[in-house]
């Protein structure tokens, strides 16, 4: 009976070397596929940074006009409230926008209106 099982047992070899190299296989296109979802993570985060960036220079734009018109009509509680709203854009995107250094110039002329107007109340 063992005579009988030489041939099974060598197509049991030939079979187990096509499973492990088919195993390899699978292994090889395991590794390229992580390291393709890796990078499509990485374009994914770096798209996201992007969008909030966007974001957040066409805030500065609007919280321009807002800073703008509080100050023309004398409502400074909405412009210091905007004010506050602009700080709390992440500084690197803000810098990136034309309307922040008008933005910082209006805060200081806020600044200025309040304290007249503060100094005007106590006196």
């Amino acid at each position: 009976k063992i005579e009988n099982f030489g041939p099974y047992f060598e197509a049991m070899q030939q079979d187990t070397g096509k499973l492990a190299a088919q195993v390899q296989e699978c292994r090889g296109l395991s590794d390229r596929l992580s390291g393709m979802v890796r990078r499509l993570d990485m374009m994914q985060m770096r798209s996201q940074q992007a969008l909030a960036c966007t974001e957040d220079i066409i805030n500065l734009k609007e919280c321009k006009i807002k800073i703008i018109t509080a100050i023309e009509e004398k409502k400074l509680s909405e412009a210091v409230s905007v004010i506050r709203q602009v700080h709390g854009i992440e500084l690197k995107a803000a810098k990136v926008s034309d309307d922040f250094d008008i933005i910082m110039e209006k805060e200081k002329e806020v600044k200025q209106l309040v304290q007249k107007e503060f100094g005007e109340a106590i006196a």
